[in-house]
Formats: structure tokens, C-alpha cells, sequence
């Protein structure tokens, strides 16, 4: 396997996941420690309050279009690439 990067030696060190996302990048995706808890708002959770599933997201940053509430409880949709 080739060698890790300096980037993905420290994101696997913390415990996150590194690999390719958006538009042809890679980021370091961490575990939330609230995972899959029941949200009514953003600050609800570690990450994002994902509307859809009324759960805290699984990891962050959250890459491509997902609708969350903010803590205001509007939701909206937030697109990251």
C-alpha cells in the first residue's frame, strides 16, 4: 500500500476515517459521539441535526446537499462539495 500522507496519518491518529470526497478532494471524516441521537435543532448535536432522519449526523464534515435545522429550527439545506 502506498505511504499515508502527513494529512491522513494525523486524521487516522484522532480516530477519523480519510478518503476521497467532493469534487475530486479527500478530507479527514471524524465520528461523531453522538451519532444517531434524536435532534430537534443544531445545537442538539456535535455535528449536524440531519431533518430528514431527526438524528445527529454519523460524522463531520457532512460532504454533498443535506437538509439540517439550524438552531433557529428552520431547515435548510446545506450543500458542501
Amino acid at each position: 500500500p502506498p505511504a499515508m500522507s502527513p494529512e491522513e496519518l494525523a486524521c487516522t491518529d484522532k480516530g477519523g476515517l480519510w478518503g476521497a470526497v467532493g469534487k475530486g478532494g479527500a478530507a479527514c471524516l471524524m465520528p461523531t459521539r453522538d451519532s444517531g441521537k434524536q435532534c430537534r435543532k443544531e445545537s442538539d448535536c456535535e455535528g449536524y441535526c440531519l431533518a430528514r432522519s431527526g438524528t445527529c449526523a454519523p460524522y463531520t464534515p457532512m460532504f454533498g446537499c443535506n437538509d439540517i435545522v439550524q438552531d433557529n429550527g428552520v431547515v435548510v439545506t446545506l450543500c458542501i462539495d
